[in-house]
């Protein structure tokens, strides 16, 4: 991830006086700048008719603490903007999942130095995050101005208002509202935040992320345990991280931010969502006994694993099989880190997957021989999350290859060095083709497949001996053999990987002189 060398601390203007003893005329510095990012702002949005623009002021102080000088800036500006913005500019205070979220953003940073103050202005377009307009300004670090800087570079050690805010005195976490003004300073800082879940009503999923420029780490602990860790997270979006996990009613969770490494320090904020799931239209169906019946149309029924250690069992029926065979593919898809066993009527095991279809979504293939009813099982990876997945299945129906049968030494099908290539199909999964090589004089034989999928190789001697055997020696996960021969008689044999095997897979031998 990217790292920023530069930290900074966001705050959001409230519409309250910086403190009630201000009196006297604002400082020229702030009402001279405050009239110019007004004029920035006017003269870059465009006059519309119906919902007014919403922009929020957003202040940035080197040094991570907040200071007066940042909080007047903002709520000077943001006066200035209500009093000039009429009817088509809506200043907002505090984004929240629940109210108005805000197109633009107004950004103030200032950077306190030995003898002057610097400032930069700065439009932001929330949507792609486009800088549309901006200014830089400086002024000098009179003592009225330094005495505004409590906290900051010039007067403290870092930190933020919030602290302490370890993990004996984490700060409520209030849900849909963003909150900045937090910092991790100095090195080693931890932010924790406490999500109490003791008013919803049913099973919800909740996300929470941190924004800004500072490279977060995520972890959660629960629930109702702050040393049990839950899920962690660090690289969602450039320097932010993002989490989601299952609740129920009634429970606590704790939330920790750090920097990405012990260095990292910088201001960062951080929202938490909430969404409620609905009832599982599919249960019970935590056994083979009360399986839900799962159709092999390719449709996707979505469902939830809730709560952490549920099974969902599935009923395939496979009414016929045909000539050849039947591939049966079942797949998983959503956000759940999911593992899928297939099971025959008689609860014996057939095949397993976890992450076959990858982005921690599981996908089983395998050869049908048989019609009847077979059985998926879906579950956490570890037992030990919840929440949405939706679940697929189909088939395709596998003819086999004219080469059939080539199962064993005995059947093997003959093949001529520099002969044409032989193009077969693996029917069943677990097919394995044989091939008989005769070698007229001492000479060096390639054999090689080609195709999509994964295939082993075998030679063997006129014995049955294995003399050589390779898995993915050739281009794409194929196998390749080169080997010096001599005169007589050598079989091959070919199959897939057990670890992908695939009904109907096809792949192509050669076998050529070097």
């Amino acid at each position: 991830m990217k790292r920023i060398t530069i930290s900074v601390l966001v705050f959001v203007i409230t519409c309250t006086a910086v403190s009630a003893r201000q009196t006297g005329p604002l400082p020229a510095p702030v009402t001279s700048i405050a009239e110019e990012a007004t004029e920035l702002v006017i003269s870059t949005l465009p006059r519309q008719a119906g919902d007014p623009h919403r922009i929020v002021v957003a202040g940035f102080q080197s040094g991570m603490m907040e200071t007066r000088l940042v909080t007047l800036f903002t709520q000077v500006i943001s006066n200035r903007l209500v009093a000039a913005g009429g009817r088509w500019i809506t200043v907002i205070s505090q984004p929240s999942s629940t109210g108005a979220m805000p197109h633009y953003r107004l950004t103030v940073a200032v950077y306190p130095a030995e003898d002057d103050i610097y400032v930069t202005i700065q439009l932001i377009r929330e949507a792609d995050s486009a800088i549309l307009g901006g200014f830089e300004r400086s002024f000098a670090a009179t003592d009225p101005l330094r005495a505004l800087l409590v906290g900051s570079v010039m007067g403290g050690e870092g930190g933020d208002q919030h602290e302490p805010d370890g993990i004996d005195d984490p700060r409520l976490l209030p849900i849909g509202e963003m909150l900045y003004g937090h910092t991790i300073m100095p090195e080693e800082d931890e932010d924790w935040f406490l999500l109490d879940f003791e008013e919803i009503d049913g099973l919800a999923s909740v996300e929470v992320h941190t924004t800004g420029q500072t490279d977060t780490y995520l972890s959660v602990f629960g629930p109702d345990d702050p040393y049990t860790l839950v899920t962690e997270n660090d690289d969602h979006d450039d320097h932010n991280a993002l989490v989601r996990f299952t609740v129920s009613p009634g429970q606590r969770f704790w939330v920790r931010v750090n920097g990405y490494d012990e260095t990292i320090t910088g201001a960062y904020g951080i929202v938490a969502m909430v969404e409620m799931y609905g009832d599982d239209p599919y249960e019970p169906n935590n056994s083979m006994s009360s399986a839900t019946l799962l159709n092999a149309d390719g449709d996707w029924l979505s469902t939830l694993l809730i709560p952490a250690g549920d099974m969902d069992w599935y009923a395939i029926d496979i009414s016929r099989i045909g000539q050849g065979q039947v591939s049966l593919t079942i797949e998983t898809a959503g956000d759940l880190d999911t593992w899928l066993d297939l099971y025959d009527s008689s609860g014996d095991l057939l095949a397993e997957d976890d992450d076959g279809s990858g982005t921690g979504n599981a996908l089983v293939r395998f050869g049908i021989e048989e019609p009847g009813r077979y059985y998926a099982r879906v579950r956490h990876y570890d037992e030990s999350g919840s929440g949405p997945y939706s679940i697929s299945a189909w088939i395709d129906y596998v003819e086999s290859d004219e080469f059939e049968p080539d199962n064993s030494i005995e059947e093997a099908t003959p093949f001529i060095i520099d002969g044409e290539p032989q193009r077969h199909t693996f029917n069943p999964a677990d097919d394995v083709d044989w091939f008989r090589i005769q070698v007229p004089d001492g000479m060096t034989v390639i054999m090689e497949t080609s195709g999509e999928h994964d295939s082993v190789m075998k030679l063997l001697d006129i014995e049955g001996n294995l003399i050589g055997e390779d898995d993915d020696g050739g281009e794409n996960n194929n196998a390749r053999i080169q080997r010096f021969l001599q005169q007589g008689t050598y079989y091959l044999e070919i199959s897939q990987f057990s670890g992908a095997l695939q009904a109907g897979s096809a792949y192509t031998l050669s076998v050529y002189s070097g």
